[in-house]
């Protein structure tokens, strides 16, 4: 496994456990939605993405963040 392979599963607990306390907050589904990118769960990504719509709808960071997604899925 690599680094990050490595360090994925305790960075999904920190994020996880933050949620537990915190439910509605964007930056922590933004988070998660990057780390099942960076796993390439994609299914799971898009599912974090909408949550950080309905919480964020006008924030330009979740339409960057799909588009690196969807970009990564084609290479």
């Amino acid at each position: 496994l690599c680094k990050i392979e490595k360090i994925l599963p305790r960075c999904f607990d920190i994020v996880d456990k933050a949620l537990e306390k915190k439910e509605n907050s964007f930056q922590l589904w933004y988070a998660k939605a990057y780390l099942y990118t960076l796993k390439r769960d994609l299914k799971n990504a898009f599912s974090c993405i909408d949550k950080t719509m309905k919480l964020k709808p006008y924030d330009s960071r979740i339409v960057l963040l799909a588009l690196r997604i969807l970009r990564a899925n084609h290479q």
